[in-house]
């Protein structure tokens, strides 16, 4: 793992280790220590963002799944949400995933309108965990209506992508150190 201010990464689970089971969530040891990291990391209050990154295929989606799974048991969230990204970021999707836990309704308003309400109605909730899997590219999150950081402490972020430069570029990491990370 590695902390950056309010920011933690962390690699999955080795393909050795993944590759002895395809059959949905099984607690290996290597998974239960990032899933413990993982949850020690979200409920820092210095931390508002955790990324989770590896190869395709290896478990980053079954991990956050369970991890959000566990939250909501534990009641570590008033609410937890999850949206799938994609290879091809459909922010109307996005949003109708992330309302739609919310108890929110969009009629077909303009994509910043729905991102705005969205905004507000994520600022509401006083401790809520944002999942966003399988990001591939650049995902501009003040532009789906995602407040983090000192615009809602109580609002963290689990992400999911193939590659940590993906991270980098949304600006998640802010110096050279911190792209090392990535190496």
């Amino acid at each position: 793992a590695r902390r950056f201010d309010d920011r933690i990464f962390y690699r999955t689970i080795a393909e050795e280790v993944w590759l002895k089971s395809n059959k949905g969530y099984e607690a290996f040891k290597s998974r239960l220590s990032t899933l413990k990291s993982i949850q020690d990391a979200l409920t820092d209050v210095n931390v508002n963002i955790v990324g989770v990154y590896g190869m395709g295929g290896i478990g980053k989606t079954t991990l956050v799944k369970e991890f959000a799974r566990q939250a909501s048991e534990e009641k570590l969230f008033d609410q937890v949400v999850f949206s799938e990204v994609s290879q091809t970021p459909d922010i109307k999707k996005i949003h109708g995933e992330i309302a739609e836990k919310l108890g929110l309704e969009f009629s077909e308003e303009a994509e910043s309108r729905r991102a705005s309400r969205l905004y507000e109605r994520l600022k509401k909730e006083k401790m809520i965990l944002v999942i966003l899997d399988n990001i591939w590219k650049y995902l501009d999150l003040e532009t789906v209506g995602i407040p983090f950081g000192d615009d809602h402490r109580g609002c963290k972020l689990l992400l999911t992508a193939r590659d940590c430069n993906v991270l980098l570029n949304m600006s998640l990491c802010r110096s050279e150190e911190e792209e090392s990370a990535c190496q």
